[in-house]
């Protein structure tokens, strides 16, 4: 799965907890989601020059971090489930200085193989083609 095809699977996906994400899809939406944050914050420290096009800028960051909110709950609920894990572990967040450390310490861990109790394995690096198991 390449960085397009994840953001445009994470976007379709919008505010869907079913199912499971793959490393791959999780990790690009991750950094999808802080460059559309941190890069309007980073052209305002370098080229922000009067205050009406930081507040642009600094609006568009903030827009886009609130729009993009549901698939970013939603894609790292689904990587919860691609280990076998419950979406409540989302709420490991929460847990002050060093929850979001330990989510993304999970988040890194390879999914369960196989069928788990959330789907069945929906991995990038498995393309079968469905006519052909049919066949057989």
């Amino acid at each position: 799965m390449n960085f397009i095809e994840a953001i445009k699977i994470c976007l379709k996906k919008y505010a869907s907890i079913k199912g499971r994400a793959s490393i791959s899809e999780f990790w690009y939406f991750i950094l999808f989601y802080y460059a559309i944050i941190f890069i309007p914050i980073l052209l305002v420290l370098i080229i922000g020059k009067n205050e009406r096009d930081i507040l642009l800028i600094l609006i568009f960051s903030v827009v886009g971090a609130f729009g993009l909110l549901p698939p970013y709950i939603s894609v790292s609920v689904r990587r919860l489930h691609d280990m076998n894990k419950s979406g409540w572990w989302y709420f490991v967040y929460l847990i002050p200085y060093i929850g979001f450390f330990i989510f993304i310490i999970m988040s890194s861990l390879p999914g369960t193989k196989g069928k788990n109790r959330y789907d069945s394995v929906e991995n990038e690096s498995i393309n079968v083609d469905k006519n052909l198991i049919e066949k057989q």
